[in-house]
């Protein structure tokens, strides 16, 4: 009896629900992770220091 072409797969709830992630992927995700924070904290810098000197923003 050959299986239906639609039929859900039979791999257990958990199984499907629970993948394990490869250290590539978790390195992966950890550099992403650091650069987001590397690319905020310039971010912050530059507002910072525009808003501090009058260069762009002048103080009143």
């Amino acid at each position: 009896m050959t299986p239906a072409l639609n039929a859900a797969p039979t791999v257990p709830l958990t199984t499907a629900i629970t993948m394990a992630l490869t250290t590539a992927q978790v390195v992966f995700s950890v550099a992403l992770g650091v650069v987001t924070l590397l690319v905020g904290a310039f971010a912050l810098h530059v507002v910072a220091t525009t808003v501090r000197t009058d260069r762009w923003f002048r103080r009143r």
